[in-house]
């Protein structure tokens, strides 16, 4: 997430706090995912939080200009990411359920956001939608069952 005002920079302070002592490596990368292939070990676990805020940065380049190869571009980057880095966790949000029309930017930005998830959801062992400690899982219940297993 590229910060824009204070409450941002709070809630990033936050996210770091969250994490702090539990053994993670914080890497920023807000834009030009495929570097992440390049920077974490290779036989280790990355979590990209998020391809939300990812495609915000990538797409929204500032001055009302908006960069309509965003979604592909991130979707390039994770593929290079997806092949170097053996265990890789994607977060997005799920910001299609209500059924308003928004401006022109924030469609593109929605199906930019669509088409990012789809790829990942396609590429990856497992997708599973979290919301109020609820769990839905729509690919892999099989893999989940494997990592939970190893973990207790």
């Amino acid at each position: 997430m590229l910060p824009s005002d204070k409450e941002d920079e709070e809630r990033i302070a936050l996210h770091r706090k969250n994490r702090a002592g539990l053994g993670f490596k914080t890497v920023e990368i807000p834009s030009d995912i495929k570097r992440l292939a390049d920077t974490c070990a290779t036989d280790g676990t990355v979590l990209i939080d998020s391809v939300t805020a990812l495609l915000a940065n990538e797409m929204f380049t500032g001055g009302g200009n908006v960069n309509e190869n965003a979604a592909g571009k991130i979707c390039d980057g994770l593929s290079e990411v997806f092949l170097k880095i053996k265990n890789v966790v994607v977060v997005s949000d799920f910001i299609y359920a209500d059924g308003l029309l928004y401006d022109e930017f924030t469609e593109k930005y929605r199906a930019g956001l669509a088409s990012v998830d789809r790829f990942c959801a396609g590429e990856c062992d497992a997708a599973v939608e979290a919301f109020a400690g609820n769990f839905i899982i729509y690919k892999g219940k099989e893999a989940l069952d494997e990592i939970f297993n190893k973990i207790g």
